[in-house]
């Protein structure tokens, strides 16, 4: 081969087909056509090498533009703060520190007095704001700014479905399923009707302008009008409409004239009207006025120079009245106001019917006006020197006139007697002219003394008494300061006080709760009121609960499993994006679906298909155990009613391992005594790391779950492993540090061996 002269590939592979001898100099080209590895390449001989050199990043150039980032970054804060209160304080900023910027959120009513806007004015947070919305505080550099982000609205379903229990669902159509499910519950069928502005129907009044001006006497409501009145069924007022000489304040009413006065029934608001025509428009606010009511204008005593307008004629159908209730009356006087009103129809529309659950309270309460009543300086038991007979009480009531301010459900009675036989015991409540109505009568043998009289729950609605029904004597105590008993001496006569004495009676009562289970004011009481009810319901043959929302929905969820679960660990659990490693979970999983802490939460849905998770990296507790801040973890133990804490790979195991691992638990039961707490040992094998953490378990009595055998090579990333990023592009793990974390399947079987120590 000549110096320098590259023999083709094609030649040489002649040299060499079947039945040739190569030559000693055939062979030397073949050997003189490529590099040996000892020999030293030059750049031009590889095709684009230097090009592809001449475009790369000088490394100088590289540590500049890096610095000048670092820099940036380290000029600026940003902070999340968390709630604040009225009382709270922004960090302190000056000029010439770093741009600082901090968010909070503001929850309570109140002056935030260190939150300042530019002005210096500090920053009101009001109940409008509060009002289906999220108030943030948001600080930059000492200046700060109020900002708002709605609260997602929640469409409710409209028939319940067992089978959802995603989904939001009022509680109005559970009321059957309730009804079925839960000893105590009773449906009441409800009819409801809705009453909508129809279309026009007449107008009543006087339409005329009038051009003679009508004053008004001072310092008293003088109540004017056309004496025209609704003459058939009953109408709803849309429009007002008045002339008037000069501008000023007026009132519209309803009512009705009974032949010597004007009665009012309604009044509006205050309105400003102008000199000339003036329209008022009443629609949107339903106001009914009844067959035989007629409308009119209040002038205010306040006004001194308000005139109408007005003229003789139109049949002669002027009113006036000097007073809101008497005085001065003028009707049907010769004369009319320039004044009519607008009336619509009344459309009716019967919804259709559905059914109320009533459910009262899983405790009972005395109240505390019964509790007292007779029983002031009578231990219960015991005397009976301070009750005495009173009345033969031929026939007739005798009642403790005490007001309740809701309803309740009654379903005890103590009582003292003073002789044995046969009582009735009544509840109803007074009707206008003072008359006792029944609603229940309660039939009893009481003996002499002391009775607890256990009935059938009723319920005692606002405004009823209880008391008892005569022929017989009955009990009294003769207490002046309580002084609320009220008696009649026949069936239909009127009740009156009897003076310094009541009858010796305490009544034991439970609230009561009428409800289509979906308004906001009662979801705590059904809350707590539906805990003693729980077993009794099921789905799948497993026991489920009823779960009232804060937006008045109600969903069901499985009562086995865990609703919000926190994991905190290392970087097996969560680590955050670096040159080496591409997505903000669980180090080294193909995908964030895949890591230990996502399987977990998908195991448990099995169980609660509403449940969440939280994760957080706490490996600096790993290496400066004694100095790191746990208060870190208070936002996050908030509310969770599962704590899984698996780390401790990265710890160097020490005489103090053991106490400061029992501080950090210690610290995480004060902060949540409520929730269940699991441990899980460490992945790469340490004896003395896992033996602490199973005592302290043990010492706990918390569960420890130990996972070092799982660490074997089929359970391990590995380099050249395939990661699909944050960014949702795949790369390729190349740093040891990451292949030595547990793969896909390493983080299955961490997943499986945490959850299977639940015992679901």
């Amino acid at each position: 081969m000549e110096e320098n002269k590259l023999t083709p590939r094609e030649e040489l592979k002649t040299y060499f087909k079947t039945g040739e001898y190569p030559t000693q100099n055939q062979f030397s080209d073949l050997i003189d056509s490529y590099w040996h590895k000892d020999e030293v390449m030059d750049l031009e001989a590889i095709k684009g090498l230097q090009a592809s050199l001449d475009n790369k990043l000088d490394k100088e150039v590289e540590q500049t533009l890096l610095k000048a980032v670092n820099d940036a970054v380290a000029s600026t804060k940003s902070i999340v703060k968390g709630e604040a209160f009225p009382n709270s304080s922004p960090t302190v900023w000056m000029p010439g520190e770093p741009d600082l910027y901090e968010k909070w959120e503001a929850r309570t009513i109140g002056t935030y007095i260190n939150f300042k806007n530019i002005s210096g004015v500090p920053i009101e947070v009001t109940t409008a704001d509060l009002d289906e919305q999220l108030v943030f505080l948001n600080v930059s550099n000492g200046v700060t700014k109020k900002d708002f982000v709605a609260v997602p609205g929640i469409n409710v379903a409209l028939e319940f479905d067992s089978d959802n229990n995603t989904d939001a669902q009022g509680g109005k159509q559970i009321n059957s399923w309730l009804v079925n499910k839960v000893k105590g519950g009773e449906s009441d069928e409800v009819r409801k009707s809705v009453e909508e502005v129809g279309s026009f129907y007449k107008k009543i009044g006087v339409e005329l302008a009038g051009t003679s001006p009508d004053g008004i006497q001072a310092g008293l409501y003088n109540i004017k009008s056309n004496t025209t009145a609704v003459s058939d069924s009953n109408k709803f007022l849309t429009k007002a409409n008045i002339r008037l000489a000069v501008a000023g304040n007026l009132k519209f009413c309803i009512g009705r004239y009974d032949g010597t006065k004007f009665i009012m029934r309604w009044e509006s608001e205050e309105k400003s009207g102008v000199a000339g025509w003036n329209n008022f428009d009443f629609t949107s606010q339903k106001i009914k006025i009844n067959t035989g009511e007629m409308a009119a204008v209040v002038c205010l005593p306040t006004t001194s120079a308000q005139i109408f307008y007005g003229d003789p004629g139109a049949a002669g159908n002027r009113f006036v009245q000097y007073s809101t209730t008497s005085g001065g009356v003028q009707a049907g006087v010769g004369s009319y106001y320039a004044l009519w009103f607008e009336l619509s129809d009344i459309n009716e529309t019967t919804l259709q019917s559905e059914s109320v659950f009533n459910l009262s309270k899983s405790v009972s309460k005395i109240v505390e006006n019964y509790s007292q009543n007779g029983y002031t300086g009578v231990e219960v038991g015991k005397g009976e020197s301070s009750v005495s007979a009173d009345s033969d009480g031929i026939e007739g009531y005798a009642i403790n006139k005490l007001e309740l301010e809701n309803s309740h459900i009654l379903e005890k009675i103590e009582i003292r007697t003073v002789t044995a036989g046969a009582y009735q015991i009544v509840t109803g409540f007074l009707d206008q002219a003072g008359k006792f109505i029944e609603t229940n009568v309660i039939k009893k043998t009481l003996n002499a003394g002391l009775n607890v009289v256990t009935i059938d729950p009723i319920i005692l609605a606002k405004g009823e008494y209880v008391g008892l029904k005569f022929p017989s004597k009955f009990p009294v105590n003769n207490i002046p300061a309580i002084a609320n008993l009220w008696a009649a001496d026949n069936y239909t006569g009127v009740l009156t006080q009897v003076s310094g004495k009541s009858l010796p009676m305490k009544l034991y009562l439970k609230e009561y709760i009428e409800s289509p289970i979906s308004t906001k004011s009662d979801l705590s009481s059904i809350n707590s009121s539906i805990a003693g009810l729980q077993q009794n319901f099921t789905f799948n043959g497993k026991k489920v609960s009823l779960l009232f929302n804060p937006d008045g929905s109600v969903t069901w969820d499985y009562i086995v499993g865990y609703s919000n679960i926190l994991h905190l660990g290392n970087s097996i659990a969560r680590h955050p994006v670096l040159s080496y490693w591409w997505g903000s979970w669980g180090m080294a999983a193909s995908e964030k679906s895949k890591d230990y802490v996502h399987r977990f939460l998908e195991k448990m849905k099995v169980f609660k298909p509403a449940a969440t998770t939280d994760v957080l990296n706490i490996a600096g507790w790993e290496t400066s155990p004694s100095t790191w801040d746990k208060s870190q973890l208070d936002t996050y133990l908030s509310g969770k009613d599962l704590i899984c804490i698996r780390l401790g790979e990265n710890a160097i195991f020490s005489g103090t391992f053991k106490s400061e691992y029992a501080a950090l638990i210690n610290y995480i039961k004060i902060k949540n005594p409520t929730a269940k707490i699991i441990i899980g040992g460490v992945f790469w094998a340490d004896v003395n790391k896992d033996s602490a953490m199973s005592q302290v378990a043990t010492e706990n009595n918390l569960t420890f779950v130990k996972i070092s055998h799982l660490d074997i090579p089929a359970n391990r990333s590995y380099m050249g492993a395939q990661v699909k990023g944050d960014d949702g592009q795949w790369h390729t793990v190349n740093n040891s540090g990451v292949a030595i974390h547990p793969g896909d399947l390493g983080m299955e079987a961490i997943a499986s061996e945490m959850f299977n120590a639940l015992r679901l």
